[in-house]
Order: structure tokens, then C-alpha cells, then sequence
């Protein structure tokens, strides 16, 4: 899948570069974290701090293990979802279904979406015959 980049809520790594898709979703976990544990808004530039540099890295690498087989979208909305509010890590075993359906969700709505799409008019009838009718 094609990596965009994305605004870093909490600094990117430099002042120009953007954040990639595995950079998102941990951002997201860790402020889920964070949320959970009342430490409040993590500061910027976190993942160099040394209570987050090595479970960040831990993460990133499943983050991007997900990415290979699920889409972007898939994963955010699966974290995001009702069933995921008390997981707090990309390796738990419990978040691959959630993500599975929100998965197929995606892939519904886009077969839906594509099928409304390429329905088309009908061609009127000229009323002409050609040289293959009159056989």
C-alpha cells in the first residue's frame, strides 16, 4: 500500500518532514495511552523521551507489520472503534478481528460505491439492420 504523510500532532522528526502512515497509528496508541493513564497531552517530540523510545519502536514495527496487510483506514477505525477502547497496543491479539471487520466494512462500501459507478444507460435502438440480421 502507498505510504502518505501526515501532520505530526506532536512535532515531526524535523521541521519539515511529515510523519508516515506507522508513525500515525502509534501516535495514536501512545495518546491513547496517555488518556487512559491521566498523564494528560504527550509532549512533542515524545518518542525521544526514554520512557517511550523503546516501546515507540516496538510499535512502529507492528504498525507497519499491520500496514502490510491492512489498510490505513482499516486500522484507525478499529482503534478508534467501541470494541478497541481498552487495547493499548498494536500487538494485542484481540485488535486483528476488529480490524478484519472494519476491513471488510471498507471493502463493502468501496464494492457498493464502484458498482453504482459503472452502471450504464442503456443504448436506444436505432432500428437499422445490418447485413448479419438479413442472413
Amino acid at each position: 500500500m502507498s505510504s502518505k504523510k501526515y501532520e505530526s500532532k506532536f512535532g515531526a522528526f524535523n521541521d519539515d518532514d511529515k510523519i508516515t502512515d506507522g508513525n500515525k497509528i502509534c501516535e495514536k496508541i501512545f495518546q491513547k495511552r496517555a488518556e487512559k493513564n491521566n498523564e494528560g497531552k504527550l509532549p512533542d517530540k515524545f518518542w525521544k523521551m526514554a520512557k517511550y523510545k523503546g516501546p515507540y519502536t516496538g510499535q512502529i514495527v507492528a504498525a507497519n507489520r499491520l500496514l502490510k496487510k491492512y489498510s490505513m483506514l482499516a486500522i484507525c477505525r478499529a482503534l478508534d472503534s467501541k470494541d478497541a477502547k481498552y487495547i493499548l497496543s498494536l500487538t494485542n491479539k484481540k485488535l486483528i478481528p476488529i480490524i478484519e471487520r472494519m476491513q471488510s466494512q471498507i471493502k463493502d462500501s468501496v464494492f457498493e460505491e464502484s458498482k453504482k459507478e459503472n452502471i450504464l444507460p442503456k443504448r436506444k435502438k436505432t432500428g437499422k439492420k445490418n447485413l448479419w440480421s438479413q442472413l
